[in-house]
């Protein structure tokens, strides 16, 4: 590891050994090389151990943990107690960064003192490069999509391409374990009291969807904690004790419902199609057909493939 690196890297590996090696090597070929990369590998099952115990061994920068399955949220509550430097970038499995990303928005940290966390502009990609959708907001609606005064508050921009100050995540105590889902934007609507978040116009980063991702599979509860996210933030901004809000949050659990996590899975994949039905009409009719197999009953999926495509 660099000695008093300036930037730590935090990233969780559950599985998906095959995405695991453009992901890695668009973290290690930045143009910015003053970081540690801190992988937890939250107890995949299949061969992502030994890739990454081989990436470790080569490069220095890697440090590389193992913890039985614990989720995401925990498994970045560990990557970032790890982090020794005053800066930390998030990064998920089957994203890939553009070389200049870290140099980038690490530069924008220093030179804003306000900033607390910064994003990137994104793409959203499917497994096989195709563009789905690019995210490219304007500053105004950035800028308040974590303003709880109204209801409808979302994530700024991808959880991957965030990097933030150190001092502030502490500050705003850090992810919570009670959000198994929806934990960066509780961090973000947090983090939001104790700086300004900002956005990098660039588009630096590309974002893996699809419908076996965590966002895919668990969307509906996802509303929950939106709801519980907010009611939290105005419990503290009353200078009252948000534990009846965590306390909600900590009774969400994941469903295992095969039905419950098909349909959210169609769903997201019906998206997908919606997103291309003007650029890529023969792809959105694939993806619709995927949709229908996993919910045959999806009444919308079914009419864009018989009248739209």
């Amino acid at each position: 590891m660099p000695a008093q690196a300036k930037l730590s890297v935090v990233m969780s590996v559950y599985n998906n050994s095959n995405l695991l090696e453009k992901t890695i090597d668009s973290i290690l070929n930045q143009s910015y090389v003053d970081f540690e990369l801190i992988i937890i590998n939250d107890g995949s099952t299949d061969n992502a151990q030994q890739i990454l115990q081989k990436v470790a061994a080569i490069d220095r920068r890697v440090r590389l943990f193992e913890q039985s399955n614990k989720g995401l949220t925990n498994a970045l509550i560990f990557g970032c107690k790890q982090a020794t430097a005053g800066f930390i970038a998030r990064h998920d499995v089957g994203d890939v960064s553009s070389p200049d990303r870290f140099a980038k928005q690490l530069d924008y940290l220093q030179t804003h003192n306000d900033c607390a966390v910064v994003f990137t502009e994104y793409r959203c990609v499917d497994e096989s490069g195709n563009i789905i959708y690019n995210f490219q907001p304007r500053e105004n609606v950035f800028q308040s999509s974590v303003n709880i005064n109204k209801h409808d508050i979302y994530a700024p921009s991808h959880h991957g391409c965030a990097m933030f100050k150190k001092d502030c995540y502490l500050k705003a105590g850090a992810y919570r374990e009670q959000f198994h889902f929806t934990q960066d934007l509780d961090l973000w609507v947090r983090m939001s009291e104790h700086g300004k978040i900002h956005l990098v116009e660039e588009l630096l980063y590309d974002a893996l969807i699809a419908a076996d991702t965590i966002s895919g599979k668990y969307h509906p509860l996802q509303k929950q904690y939106h709801d519980i996210i907010i009611e939290s933030a105005r419990l503290r901004r009353q200078g009252k004790s948000d534990d009846s809000a965590l306390a909600r949050a900590q009774r969400i659990t994941p469903t295992t419902s095969a039905l419950r996590l098909n349909n959210s899975a169609s769903s997201t994949l019906y998206f997908m199609a919606s997103c291309l039905m003007d650029e890529n009409p023969a792809l959105a009719s694939e993806y619709l057909k995927r949709a229908l197999r996993k919910n045959p009953a999806h009444l919308k999926a079914w009419y864009k493939l018989l009248f739209k495509t």
